[in-house]
């Protein structure tokens, strides 16, 4: 099923959105062109996909999310995300990623991840958290982002290892680890840039006892009280 929206400017939301229960393609006129933004009506995530569908968004900004736990844009625990060409602006999430929370197979393309950030007291991944299933990113940014740990993307112990291709991390902060990226679970890095992010261990990126493979990438500027640029 596919979807496509003809409006411009700013579409203000009320109230939550029905979950998304269908594979379906969402088109929008372009991420400078149209914002789903939350703007009243409590604090609600802008969209929540039930379980093993197929979902493209493709065209948007999704702006000031607010869930109480994870995924302050999106969340979905099983399935295929595509987001491409979009900008996420301004979400937060009490407990775990503030942009986008993936339990499934995400695929992350030409987006900009830009203020989104972990609310809590102990949150991890201020935009991308990967629970599960495999996580791939190209020509994307992630900038300004914050949490307690991972600053822009986190992945969980176990989860299969991201891949990121031509991306910018920067100026994203962790209190703890990781102010680019904390990575527990392995990954690869090719071409990207880690810049300007600061946490207290790992200011780059922090990845314990896994393996991470980074090739072609620049890591300067980062801060922390150890390890500034990878940890």
């Amino acid at each position: 099923m596919r979807c496509s929206f003809y409006h411009y400017g700013r579409r203000n939301l009320a109230s939550a959105l029905p979950d998304v229960d269908k594979n379906i393609t969402f088109i929008g006129p372009g991420a400078s062109n149209l914002t789903i933004r939350r703007n009243s009506g409590g604090n609600y995530r802008l969209f929540n996909i039930i379980p093993d569908r197929t979902v493209r968004f493709d065209g948007f900004t999704l702006a000031n999310g607010n869930a109480s736990d994870q995924g302050g844009a999106i969340y979905f625990s099983s399935g295929s995300l595509t987001v491409a060409n979009c900008v996420f602006v301004d979400n937060q999430a009490g407990l775990i990623a503030g942009a986008i929370r993936s339990g499934g197979n995400l695929v992350v393309t030409n987006c900009q991840f830009v203020n989104n950030r972990g609310s809590g007291v102990q949150t991890t991944a201020g935009a991308i958290s990967q629970a599960g299933g495999s996580c791939a990113s190209t020509n994307s940014t992630l900038m300004g982002n914050q949490a307690s740990g991972g600053g822009a993307f986190f992945n969980d112990a176990g989860a299969p290892t991201p891949v990121f291709t031509n991306c910018t991390f920067s100026a994203n902060t962790a209190t703890v680890y990781g102010g680019g990226l904390w990575i527990r679970g392995g990954g690869t890095l090719g071409n990207c840039t880690i810049t300007n992010n600061s946490a207290s261990i790992g200011g780059g990126i922090s990845a314990p006892d896994v393996n991470a493979t980074l090739k072609n990438c620049i890591l300067v500027g980062n801060t922390g009280d150890s390890d500034a640029n990878l940890d």
